[in-house]
């Protein structure tokens, strides 16, 4: 059995339970499959290299029998290390390609229970989370499993349990709960509070409670004092709500909101002590907030940081022109480049089913190419590009002659192709559309143009550049 528990941002919280009708001592193995070229482990944590791509930290629970072992490509029965759904590195003839397989171990009669933490980050940015007991009195036994998370960003912990028996009251020291499942803890931004198939949960400081048995959520988006908070709040169960967190709840307004973060309408609301309490509907956000900050206006702002780069390009249409001759095709060579800005690329000749050469490492936002070439003939063309990606799909901006020509190729999105090209021919081809998911027109007057593409987010290997005639 599988209990997986997400706790925003970016952390997930794996609880795994085997149960035996035998009295045999049995080894559980926990297996996650990674997508890098290699991973690293320390006591019970694996991480992967993020110089050059995005990472991955997992860490388990310490608990007494536990171990770790990394293997790649191991062909000894049981063959283990190998994925069909990791693309890259893939060995001719065989439909599975070597990845780095993170191997939890605990030895275990009856019953046993693994918790793992998966935690991702960002191209540049290792990131780690720290897995620590918690203790569980013994009339619970099994029954309830416990732990803690801190990530290196939070100076106070999230205390965690699962409950096989929903609806039993359980008191740690650290938590309680009548739930399947709670999580309460972090501070400032980071601070948390989740109930899934509960009534209520409480830690030191808060407590959050549902007039009738459901899931909820509280989590914080900013700093937390006597002046400042902004918290986001849902429930899966149309609902009365008690929230209690000190003396900030009561000092809270509350918006409804819509899918857009949009604040609806105040909703009213009944004090008790520092306890605040309204009506929810079912899946619907609200925001409990003290100060001038809103939730739409923070996500907007980390949405524009996680694109990195700037999208406010400035937007000139450019003057229709027929379509030139379908045999008007110019193909221009990723490495020809005229010029660079924001970062460097590395051209290199090993890429297998590259054309003569191609690039890597374009991989810092804001890092532009520019191509200047001549245009023989005065007409409409598409686009097409030649790339690979490995990873996350990225996103790039184009323009043309100083401006960019439609709203629509000022964010573009490229999907992964499953790979570098270092063994394995990656390499697709992509036509350059606008909004109407039509090939955009690209009126070239005859003459110099300088075409001008921008990163806004990860990174990207590209081979050609094809411009043809749309007649």
């Amino acid at each position: 059995r599988r209990a997986v528990q997400f706790v925003k941002p970016d952390l997930w919280i794996v609880l795994d339970t085997l149960n035996a009708e035998d009295d045999a001592t049995h080894v559980a193995e926990v297996l996650y499959h990674i997508n890098s070229d290699s991973a690293t482990a320390k006591k019970l944590t694996a991480m992967t290299p993020t110089a050059n791509e995005a990472g991955l930290f997992l860490a388990a629970r310490p608990d007494d029998g536990c171990s770790l072992e990394i293997v790649t490509a191991k062909k000894e029965c049981p063959p283990q290390g190998w994925s069909a759904s990791v693309k890259r590195n893939r060995i001719e003839g065989i439909p599975v390609s070597p990845a780095p397989t993170a191997i939890f171990r605990k030895e275990w009669k009856k019953r046993g229970d693994v918790v793992t933490a998966i935690f991702p980050s960002a191209s540049g940015t290792p990131r780690k989370v720290t897995v620590d007991t918690l203790e569980v009195p013994q009339e619970f036994g099994a029954t309830v499993q416990a732990a803690t998370f801190q990530t290196e960003e939070m100076t106070k912990p999230f205390a965690w349990l699962h409950s096989d028996e929903p609806g039993k009251k359980v008191a740690l020291k650290e938590l309680a709960t009548d739930g399947q499942a709670a999580l309460a803890g972090g501070d400032n931004k980071f601070f948390r509070i989740q109930l899934v198939d509960g009534i209520f949960v409480e830690a030191e400081g808060c407590r959050l409670a549902l007039a009738n048995r459901g899931s909820a959520s509280v989590v914080s988006l900013d700093a937390l004092s006597d002046k400042k908070a902004l918290l986001a709040v849902s429930a899966d169960v149309a609902t009365t709500v008690s929230l209690a967190i000190g003396e900030i709840a009561a000092k809270c307004s509350v918006y409804e909101l819509n899918r857009r973060n949009e604040r609806i309408a105040q909703v009213a609301a009944k004090l008790d002590g520092n306890t605040i309490s309204w009506q929810v509907k079912k899946g619907v956000e609200y925001e409990l907030v003290l100060g001038k900050n809103s939730i739409r206006d923070v996500r907007s702002a980390l949405a524009e940081d996680e694109r990195g780069a700037s999208t406010e390009f400035k937007i000139k249409e450019l003057k229709p022109l027929p379509p030139a001759p379908a045999s008007e095709v110019l193909v221009v060579q990723a490495e020809n480049y005229t010029n660079q800005g924001g970062g460097k690329v590395n051209v290199v000749d090993n890429k297998v089913g590259a054309e003569d050469k191609s690039f890597k490492n374009w991989d810092n936002a804001g890092h532009w190419i520019e191509y200047t070439f001549d245009v023989k003939t005065a007409g409409a063309y598409s686009l097409t590009l030649k790339y690979a990606i490995d990873g996350r799909s990225a996103e790039r901006a184009i323009l043309v002659d100083g401006f960019c020509p439609a709203n629509a190729l000022s964010f573009l999105t490229f999907l992964e192709t499953g790979g570098w090209c270092n063994d394995t021919n990656n390499w697709e081809e992509t036509v350059i559309c606008g909004a109407d998911g039509n090939p955009f027109p690209f009126y070239l007057t005859k003459g110099k143009h300088t075409f001008r593409l921008v990163n806004i987010r990860y990174s990207m290997n590209l081979d050609k550049l094809t411009l043809k005639g749309l007649k």
